[in-house]
């Protein structure tokens, strides 16, 4: 198995240090290590980013979501730099070579669930939402994002 760098895809560096550590772990058992949860505590090391990151971006798509929902809510400021803080912070994440892994498709869809979960909010009527993600991953991840062309295209 040849070697993963750690900032190419830290998920995989993960996996393939947990299997080594397996590997060694068999070869040296007397060894007064806790290898099972060395390994596990490895391999999690890598998943943990990957759900830290798919949890920033479904909280920035549901502030997304919420503006598209409630153009006229009147916190709009603060859902918008919500939005923008969690959809940046998300970007910055993705140098850990995360990227191949991120399903937008799916994220999009959990935080669907939890704008239609909390209902309407305020005296203004809410506006229909898409039920497919309209946006790609390169351009949910891209410098030049246009927040009101997005809201546009996340609106049914």
């Amino acid at each position: 198995m040849p070697d993963i760098p750690r900032d190419h895809d830290v998920v995989a560096w993960s996996e393939q240090q947990a299997e080594a550590l397996r590997r060694y772990a068999d070869q040296h058992p007397d060894v007064a290590i806790d290898w099972p949860r060395v390994i596990d505590t490895v391999e999690r090391a890598g998943r943990g980013l990957l759900d830290e990151i798919e949890a920033e971006i479904v909280r920035a798509l549901y502030w997304h979501l919420m503006l598209a929902t409630y153009p006229g809510a009147a916190n709009r400021r603060e859902w918008e730099a919500t939005a923008e803080r969690g959809r940046r912070v998300s970007r910055t994440h993705m140098a850990a070579g995360t990227r191949p892994r991120i399903d937008l498709r799916r994220l999009y869809a959990r935080a669907m669930r939890e704008v239609r979960h909390l209902g309407p909010i305020g005296a203004g009527e809410p506006r229909a939402l898409r039920g497919e993600c309209p946006i790609s991953l390169d351009e949910w991840f891209g410098e030049d994002l246009d927040a009101e062309a997005l809201f546009r295209r996340l609106r049914a």
